[in-house]
């Protein structure tokens, strides 16, 4: 059987698993050909694995007790392979039948915490064994026997590298092999407000990018990440920072929530973050700050509660409640800003506002290419963020339209046409039927209409004359 590709080496990565055939049949395999071993017991990502003396071929199957490992990453930062954490046993294997042969092991564990080390696994015991000994203890820990592993009890407070020695003997020979521990150090961090470490660069990278921090905020928003976490975050200096995490960290996001988020500080798009490792609840139901009103978007307004007052929408057709999310240029008279509209805001599926109306959100950033200085965005939280401007009595002008006073309202309003013996429906902003409690006629062409038995957002009111005139218009219900 030809090869299907030839070459002088073999290029392959520390996940991959190997066949190796004489003429069409398999006699020796490494890992599972079906499986990607990222994360497999074998990866040796950076580092490398090396066969038992005495051991092999093993045909198709694959046995993972045949082998040994430097751990990922044993071969990371060195110059050479002598200088590695972990050199590569070049030129060591034997085969053959072998008596009792010991191997070094490596172990990466946590810091403060007993840790059971089996180093047994990868020795050569064709006989068993008849003794078992630690020989040279460690330097920074307790070591003891426990039936056929080692207890591994690191001094508290300590992480960094260790090591011990044992012995095995069985009726013939002894050997002795090396235990190489890392014992990780957990991260610091220190506690900084976030205007701190949210300075940018001339070219709008920011400048403590990689930083881990503590932060404490209040919770702005609702979450954008279902599944994780996207939410703004907001400190009493109401200077404020986007949290971003692909998952939930045991949070559930709540606005108005008090949390500390230990992390570090990233980038996307232009838009700083921080990501966290851990997320510590402090108190729920805190007041929000009142909206900062802008008249422009800029790096000021990244992750700010901000308001623009007096806008109308450029292009109705913008408003297309597709996708993950869309944009929706505004203006006020004298210059433009993007609306993001979210789809895990209530927002995404209502119909886009007429006239003008004022616009509170958070400032958000998208831009895709250095110097991170554009791409600057508005995002409403909820519905109730779009404040439709309307006058707060009828205007007696206006013919054949469906006037309401107050509106937005938070239950109570009167309404008014120009004809009488009327039918009222009344639909949600996703086009449902919605039951109206009360319409109480004042005089022949005005009403009382009660909405307090209605759940904030925005909907649409028609009246239907006999005459088959048919007038509808929004309506918004706010807390």
């Amino acid at each position: 059987m030809d090869a299907d590709f030839v070459h002088v080496s073999m290029n392959i990565n520390g996940d991959d698993a190997i066949e190796l055939f004489e003429f069409d049949e398999v006699i020796d395999v490494f890992g599972d050909i079906a499986t990607d071993g990222t994360g497999q017991p074998w990866e040796y990502l950076d580092g490398w694995a090396y066969r038992l003396d005495g051991t092999g071929p093993d045909g198709s199957a694959f046995k993972l007790a045949h082998w040994y490992f430097s751990g990922i990453g044993g071969l990371s930062g060195a110059p050479d392979n002598p200088s590695s954490p972990q050199p590569f046993p070049i030129g060591t294997w034997m085969g053959g039948v072998q008596g009792l042969t010991t191997h070094d092991d490596f172990y990466t564990i946590p810091p403060d915490e007993d840790s059971l080390l089996e180093v047994l696994s990868n020795d050569l015991l064709p006989n068993g064994f008849h003794t078992f000994e630690i020989v040279t203890l460690p330097g920074k820990a307790l070591a003891t026997l426990q039936n056929d592993v080692i207890q591994y009890q690191p001094l508290i407070g300590f992480c960094g590298q260790d090591s011990l020695q044992y012995r095995l003997c069985d009726s013939l020979t002894c050997d002795s092999a090396w235990v190489w521990i890392e014992v990780e150090c957990q991260p610091v961090y220190p506690a900084y407000p976030i205007a701190l470490v949210r300075t940018v660069g001339p070219d709008g990278v920011v400048d403590s990018l990689g930083i881990s921090c503590q932060l404490e905020g209040v919770v702005y928003g609702v979450n954008l990440r279902p599944g994780g976490l996207q939410f703004v975050l907001i400190d009493d200096q109401q200077t404020g920072i986007t949290v971003f995490s692909q998952d939930d960290k045991g949070y559930s996001v709540l606005e108005g929530d008090r949390i500390v988020v230990r992390g570090t500080i990233a980038q996307y798009n232009g838009l700083t973050q921080i990501q966290p490792d851990e997320i510590e609840w402090v108190a729920g139901g805190q007041s929000l700050f009142a909206p900062l009103v802008v008249d422009s978007l800029g790096e000021f307004t990244e992750s700010q509660l901000i308001r623009v007052e007096n806008v109308k929408i450029v292009d109705p057709m913008e408003w297309t409640n597709a996708g993950p999310g869309f944009n929706v240029r505004v203006e006020n008279g004298s210059r433009e800003f993007v609306m993001r509209i979210d789809n895990d805001v209530n927002v995404y599926g209502s119909t886009p506002p007429t006239g003008s109306f004022h616009l509170t959100g958070l400032g958000t950033q998208f831009s895709s290419d250095a110097p991170f200085m554009d791409g600057y965005q508005i995002m409403p939280r909820y519905l109730a963020d779009i404040d439709l401007i309307q006058s707060t009595s009828p205007d007696p002008t206006t013919t054949d339209e469906l006037r309401i006073w107050p509106n937005p309202s938070r239950g109570m309003v009167q309404l008014s046409t120009n004809h009488s013996d009327l039918e009222f429906r009344l639909t949600d902003a996703w086009g449902r039927m919605v039951t109206l409690s009360k319409v109480l006629p004042v005089s022949e062409d005005v009403w009382h209409l009660d909405l307090r038995h209605l759940s904030p957002g925005v909907y649409h009111l028609t009246s239907l004359a006999k005459d088959g005139r048919m007038v509808t218009t929004r309506l918004v219900r706010i807390p």
